[in-house]
């Protein structure tokens, strides 16, 4: 995702990272690796002004700060048990996670975090 000149995004090694869009550097990269599995490391990423959900294949939701000077994870919650390959969807304040046998809907509020 894209926010203030910068771009956030799962690299290939399964690390967090954030580049600045203007030269091309790495900012940071996080420490913390998502995802794992035979399928490899997948995230699906949305983002509302500079908070960013990313649902990984194992159906976690992470939360985390668009910074561009340091990885900041607000939060991971378990939001199935099911494979969650499909992406994000975001009407208003309301995020579906598509799972492999069904659909969720939590609450995102412009101040609060997702509460499932």
């Amino acid at each position: 995702v894209l926010f203030e000149g910068h771009a956030y995004l799962l690299i290939q090694d399964g690390n967090f990272a954030c580049y600045d869009l203007k030269t091309g550097k790495e900012c940071w990269r996080s420490e913390k690796r998502f995802g794992s599995g035979r399928h490899g490391m997948y995230m699906s990423l949305i983002r509302q002004g500079d908070r960013i959900l990313g649902l990984d294949q194992g159906g976690n939701l992470h939360l985390i700060k668009a910074n561009p000077k340091e990885f900041q994870l607000i939060d991971s919650r378990k939001v199935s048990e099911e494979p969650t390959w499909a992406h994000l969807a975001i009407s208003g304040d309301q995020v579906a996670v598509r799972e492999l046998n069904g659909i969720s809907l939590y609450d995102w509020k412009s101040k609060t975090i997702p509460i499932p």
